[in-house]
């Protein structure tokens, strides 16, 4: 069964009052605040150690009873560039989760490969109905 990889695209940064013990690696974030630099609608991003997802898509992925993910609080806001980048168009960046992949190949519908967010058949059929607008998607030998 093909695999794939999802690679969303980077949108920002960790705000400035995100807190990270770097004690580890990856590193753990215990208060996440994530600040979009620009934003244009879509569904999932990337953030070094993690995924970021809109209200929408979390609600549709835990109702399609996706494995491999786990969902946490993320404080969405807007970065000192966002309105220069946005042209000073009037956006409501809405409710937002972080997206840790924990799942393992052949045992769920997401896992990571070398950190890159990797999915089933199933996953990806679900992903393709959302925004994946700057995301780069390709097809991965199995497993990976």
């Amino acid at each position: 069964m093909p695999t794939f990889r999802v690679e969303p695209k980077v949108s920002g940064e960790l705000g400035p009052d995100a807190v990270l013990n770097t004690s580890t690696w990856p590193p753990v974030v215990e208060y996440f605040q994530f600040a979009f630099d620009a934003w244009r609608g879509e569904d999932i991003v990337e953030t070094f150690p993690t995924f970021l997802v809109t209200d929408r898509l979390r609600r549709a992925l835990e109702s399609a009873s996706i494995t491999g993910l786990v969902f946490g609080h993320v404080d969405a806001c807007k970065g000192e560039q966002f309105d220069i980048l946005m042209r000073g168009e009037d956006v409501d960046l809405g409710q937002w989760h972080r997206m840790d992949v924990v799942g393992r190949p052949d045992a769920d519908d997401a896992w990571l490969v070398a950190n890159h967010l990797t999915v089933n058949e199933r996953l990806m059929a679900l992903l393709s109905s959302f925004d994946l607008n700057g995301s780069i998607v390709t097809e991965s030998p199995e497993g990976g």
